[in-house]
């Protein structure tokens, strides 16, 4: 449990032991934690040196481990410390791998399916993905019992998108504007899309499909027995593909209407 903070299997088996014997030798410790003993002075060292534990200064040395509370205090500040420093490092790593990074287009189609109760975690995880473009399609007719969460978590990605400057386009499925208002009183948070991102209504496609920076696309599989009903959800990540289907994005788009919502709504 104490990898999970740092601690090498070794420095956790000797700590533990230390916790529960209370204070030993050396020789001890390596017998009863079963650490070798060859290896137990540079444990107990690294131990020592993070402050978990107090050794003696008389012959045969002894060790103690500290309460766990400040035990954990310090496996704490440690961690985040570590943290810290990862996450300022972050802007100059990804500079080196982009310097490294070809962008060639593979040649390769490469892919991923969900099915099932992974559906929505891929589909959302995917459009997570979005750096400068996400072109996106919602079906509002037959919605699923679970839109609510849906919906929230939509928002919370589009929200995150925004705060990159990502371009947010979505083409939303619905009879007409009456069913729409109609739903936005339902679940008022749908008009966050509205500030989030430009909307137009169109009719249900036959074959949904959203597109990631140009590169990657998402394509929804229809149940054959319900049409309302996703069966699947299908992740591709090949450039050609996703001009092809920005293009016809596009064709749509500009050929649905805008939507305007009530200043009651907004």
């Amino acid at each position: 449990m104490l990898e999970a903070f740092g601690l090498s299997s070794y420095e956790s088996r000797v700590f533990l032991e230390l916790l529960r014997s209370g204070t030993l030798t050396a020789r001890q410790v390596s017998n009863q934690s079963e650490v070798p003993y060859g290896r137990i002075y540079d444990v107990l060292n690294s131990l020592d040196s993070r402050g978990l534990i107090i050794k003696s200064g008389d012959r045969p040395q002894k060790f103690h481990a500290i309460e766990p509370e400040n035990a954990i205090e310090l496996l704490k500040t440690s961690k985040v410390r570590e943290l810290d420093q990862l996450l300022n490092s972050a802007g100059e790593v990804q500079r080196e791998l982009e310097k490294v990074y070809s962008g060639k287009e593979s040649d390769e189609i490469l892919w991923k399916l969900g099915v099932a109760e992974s559906t929505i975690p891929i589909y959302m995880n995917s459009i997570r993905e979005t750096r400068k473009e996400y072109l996106g399609y919602v079906d509002l007719n037959g919605h699923e019992d679970n839109i609510g969460i849906i919906l929230e978590e939509s928002i919370q990605i589009l929200s995150e998108l925004k705060q990159r400057k990502a371009i947010l386009k979505m083409l939303i499925a619905v009879p007409n504007e009456k069913f729409l208002n109609q739903f936005l009183r339902e679940y008022p948070s749908t008009v966050q899309l509205l500030k989030l991102s430009e909307l137009r209504m169109t009719k249900t496609l036959a074959y949904p499909f959203s597109i990631i920076d140009g590169e990657k696309s998402l394509i929804k599989v229809r149940n054959p027995v319900d049409d309302k009903q996703d069966l699947a959800v299908l992740y591709i990540w090949q450039q050609q593909l996703a001009r092809q289907l920005r293009n016809k994005f596009v064709e749509i788009w500009e050929n649905s209407k805008p939507i305007e919502i009530s200043a009651k709504l907004l």
